[in-house]
This record gives C-alpha cells, sequence and structure tokens, in this order.
C-alpha cells in the first residue's frame, strides 16, 4: 500500500511542476525595443551655442538643436553626454547617427576656425547651472 501512495504523490508533483514550468514559458513578456541603437553613420557640422537647457549643437543644414553622446545604448545617452562647453561658439565637424535630439555615437573630427580665432578650448565660456 505505501508503495502506490508514494507513487501517486510522486506523479502529482511531477504534474505541478511541469505546469509551474508550462505557465512560466507562456508568461515571459515579448521583448521592448531593444537598448541598442542601430543606424547609419552621417557627418554633421553645427555651432555650439548656450541655450536654457545647457550648451546644444545648432546644426548648420537644419538649425536644429541637438546633444552629442558617446553611448551605444539608449539607457547610456545622458551619462555619456559630450560636455560641449569648451567648443562654445566654436563650429565643430562631427560623425554620429541620429536619434531625435541625439546624435549618438558621436566622435567629434575636428573645429572651424575664423581668421585670426584661436585653436582649442574656449576658457571664456559662461557656465550653466546642472546639466540636464
Amino acid at each position: 500500500m505505501k508503495l502506490p501512495v508514494r507513487s501517486l504523490i510522486l506523479a502529482l508533483g511531477m504534474i505541478c511542476l511541469e505546469g509551474c514550468a508550462h505557465g512560466a514559458k507562456q508568461a515571459a513578456p515579448a521583448p521592448a525595443q531593444p537598448s541598442k541603437l542601430q543606424g547609419q553613420s552621417e557627418r554633421f557640422t553645427g555651432r555650439v551655442v548656450l541655450v536654457t537647457a545647457g550648451y546644444r549643437l545648432k546644426l548648420t543644414e537644419s538649425e536644429e538643436l541637438v546633444r552629442l553622446t558617446r553611448a551605444k545604448k539608449r539607457s547610456e545617452l545622458a551619462t555619456e553626454e559630450i560636455n560641449l562647453k569648451k567648443y562654445y561658439e566654436k563650429t565643430l565637424a562631427f560623425r554620429g547617427r541620429r536619434e531625435g535630439e541625439w546624435i549618438w555615437g558621436a566622435e567629434v573630427l575636428g573645429q572651424w576656425l575664423r581668421p585670426g580665432e584661436q585653436r582649442g578650448s574656449n576658457l571664456t565660456a559662461p557656465d550653466v547651472g546642472p546639466r540636464q
């Protein structure tokens, strides 16, 4: 009599475990947007300006304001943002991929200088509040 009871309990236990595992497979949520950004790299040109939100790049061809970041994941856009203060009032050439107000995977290629303008950082750029 002990053997059939043990077999019955063991069989019920296996059925319960199989049911739990099967339910967990069905309840898995579909993956959302991939966190890794994708796109074709482009070349951009723009001038660094100061707005209330901080330093932004004003694109030459469209007059839009964008932010530059080295990040390649959506979750890191703001943390990997390139500080544009040192390029204030300079015209930059850079490469990256566009996503909304961000140019991600950005790489500054160089800066254009006006006649008589000094190379390097603009140390007279005004300070702004906490970075946005």
